[in-house]
């Protein structure tokens, strides 16, 4: 396992421990940050750093820090990377500032690619207008640079971050393994704007500058220009660096992790400057919280059976014991002698008496040695066709079962009714999951017997004179299908009655031939003809019209068209209105009637009655005022029912009191319910004329 995987978890552990101590001293305060981390994905980044690469130690970095700080104390957090071409698309805004939380932030996080050059003077200018998205000129702003050499494209850093500063932008500098004669440059120009600036060679130096910055983070806790750097809890086989912060005075050099340097690597002596009294809020005893163990070494580890488990073992932090390890508790079920998956538990408790929560690993012992397939008997096998074969089968036996003969999966095509060579296999898998080489034997089997021939269908076997006649075959079996190797001869002809034969022949491909079948067709005619319906049905004829029937057409498989001897009986009488039926009926040369066809015809009276009007006085009719109106009345005819004048209802308003024109109204409808168009009479009250 790389040393840098178990400072990465070091690296959290510390982290966490040092952000709770801050939380608990300083949880009233208001000044939570906003941060903006520029993040250098260059292809350099993949260079090797301290058993792992920049980018690894980078990303771990940065997620210890965010994921210490959390959501609860940070107002914003941002993330743009930078890497690329000199001119061009070199610079990336990934996450802006209110895009979401800290877990959207880690996710981003770990899915950077690194390509390109260096291009950090693009990053830190595009960074310019990054915090303009926020509106809370109260808060802290910070900016941290993670990169991992200086900038390829000569650009003017020192502007870059003087345009930061200018916004009040706090900004502080990791490098991770830079090269030294890079190192004087940065330190220039971070010190040109007082910035603040860290070099790293190991990850753990990394981890002590992240307790430094995560320390100071809340915004009441000021870095110690002058002071020590914060004491950390030895970690066992490391030994931590002693971190020198650099001072924020542009006319001295600042120094990282290992010490100050200057452009050509060199160290120079710096120019004395008064010691600056550090500010720092001394942080009260913390309270016990639980530990927190983790794992060193893989959460699933997996070894052979009857191999030696060696534990890997666990770390075990506390915020008030540090490190105590020691004091961890395992319990573990792992017998290596037995495939399986086991689980081993770390458990601790500090001096508080406060318990971890429990962290288990997983320890899988795999058997990996395939089991062994012997046969029984001899390969090849010969057998006669038809015979039953009894296969003998095969042994298995594995190094940690045993024997698992019963296990053996027998695959065996042997077909006794086909000749042939066949093969059986015979497989078997442990219960681990190793699979054995596969054995195989191999079957022959010869046929000396003829075969048979079965008809299908039925024989003798009647079919339809005019149908055409499709023979159901016969099937062939020489303990076996061989049906198509059948040779058939049809001398049926179903256009003509009368007897037929068909022939069956086969031999088999070892030459024994089968003996003749033969089946008896008889073509009959039993098919009825059919009548077909010429004109509609059903069909209305108005009463009093002669009925002409359109009649009916009879066709017959065997006689064709026999229309003529179709007999009708056509009962209609159109004097009478009513449904009456003419039914079609026909018998071909065979015997075999027609079904009996039917049309419906309805003797209807659609005609409507005429209504005439009956008097000689003109139309309109004058009454002097005062006078007596007698109507004339009307008649009424109907083509069907005759008179029907005593069916009409008539409606006179006259009243000859009253001068004024009046209309006289006459109805009426025929037994069919045939309205007859309305008739009327205009009569006129007039005063008498004077003089």
């Amino acid at each position: 396992m790389k040393i840098w995987a178990i400072l990465a978890a070091i690296v959290l552990i510390v982290v966490a421990i040092v952000v709770t101590i801050i939380f608990l001293a300083v949880s009233g305060s208001d000044s939570k940050p906003s941060i903006l981390i520029l993040l250098d994905s260059s292809a350099g980044m993949e260079e090797s750093f301290d058993g792992g690469t920049k980018i690894e130690a980078a990303v771990t970095a940065i997620d210890g820090l965010i994921e210490s700080v959390q959501d609860s104390n940070l107002n914003h957090l941002a993330l743009r990377q930078y890497g690329g071409p000199c001119q061009g698309e070199n610079t990336d805004l990934v996450f802006p500032f209110d895009e979401g939380n800290g877990d959207v932030f880690r996710n981003l996080l770990n899915d950077i690619s690194v390509a390109g050059g260096t291009t950090l003077v693009s990053g830190v200018e595009a960074s310019n207008g990054d915090f303009n998205r926020l509106d809370r000129s109260e808060e802290r702003r910070l900016a941290f640079i993670v990169a991992g050499s200086g900038d390829s494209c000569q650009g003017n850093l020192s502007g870059s971050l003087q345009e930061l500063e200018n916004q009040g932008i706090e900004i502080t500098f990791i490098g991770i393994g830079i090269q030294d004669n890079q190192r004087g440059e940065l330190d220039a120009a971070l010190a040109a704007m007082g910035g603040r600036i860290f070099f790293v060679d190991t990850f753990r130096e990394l981890a002590d500058v992240l307790s430094i910055i995560i320390t100071e983070l809340d915004g009441k806790l000021e870095f110690a220009i002058a002071g020590p750097p914060p004491t950390l809890t030895p970690v066992p086989g490391l030994t931590p660096t002693p971190i020198q912060p650099t001072t924020t005075s542009a006319d001295s050099t600042s120094g990282g992790v290992n010490g100050a340097n200057g452009a050509d690597g060199s160290t120079p002596t710096p120019t004395p400057t008064p010691t600056p009294t550090p500010i720092v809020t001394q942080i009260p005893t913390p309270t016990p919280v639980p530990p927190v163990i983790t794992l060193l070494g893989s959460v699933t580890e997996t070894i052979e059976a009857g191999s030696a488990y060696v534990e890997a073992g666990a770390i075990a932090l506390n915020n008030v014991n540090g490190i105590i390890t020691a004091s961890i508790v395992i319990f573990s079920d792992v017998d290596t002698a037995v495939p399986g998956s086991y689980t081993v538990t770390y458990n601790v408790t500090d001096s508080a008496g406060n318990l971890a929560e429990p962290v288990v690993r997983t320890v899988n012992v795999v058997d990996t040695v395939p089991p062994v397939i012997n046969l029984v008997a001899l390969s090849p096998v010969t057998t006669e066709a038809g015979a039953d074969y009894t296969d003998a089968g095969a042994t298995a036996s594995d190094n940690v079962e045993g024997d698992i003969t019963a296990r053996i999966a027998t695959v065996n095509n042997v077909d006794v009714g086909v000749p042939g060579s066949y093969t059986v296999t015979y497989d078997v898998m442990d219960s681990s999951g190793n699979t054995a080489p596969q054995v195989t034997r191999t079957v022959n089997v010869v046929d000396t017997t003829p075969p048979v021939i079965t008809v299908l269908g039925s024989n003798p076997e009647s079919v339809e004179v005019g149908t055409v006649y499709v023979d159901a075959g016969a099937s062939a079996s020489d303990l076996g299908d061989i049906t198509s190797r059948i040779v058939t001869i049809n001398t049926v002809n179903s256009e003509v009655p009368g007897g037929y034969i068909v022939i069956y022949n086969v031999t088999d491909p070892s030459g024994n031939a089968a003996l003749r079948v033969v089946r008896t067709v008889s073509v009959v005619d039993t098919a009825p003809p059919v009548i077909t319906l010429l004109g509609l049905s059903p069909l209305s004829v108005e009463a009093g019209v002669s009925y002409l029937d359109a009649g009916a057409a009879a066709f017959d498989n065997v006689d064709g068209d026999i229309s003529a001897s179709i007999v009708a009986v056509n009962s209609v009488n159109t004097e009478v209105l009513g449904s009456y039926t003419v039914t079609y009926d026909v018998t071909d040369s065979w015997g075999n009637p027609a079904l009996q066809v039917v049309r419906t015809v309805n003797v209807v009276d659609t005609t409507r009655p005429v209504i005439t009007l009956l008097g000689s006085d003109p139309d309109p009719v004058v009454v002097i005022l005062g006078g007596i109106y007698n109507d004339a009345g009307a008649s009424a005819f109907d083509k069907f029912d005759g008179d029907i004048t005593a069916s009409i209802v008539t409606v006179n308003p006259v009243d000859t009191k009253i001068t004024g024109t009046y209309i006289v109204t006459y109805d009426v409808t025929d037994a069919s319910g045939n309205v007859a168009l309305q008739v009327t009479r205009t009569v006129i009250v007039t005063p008498p004329i004077i003089g």
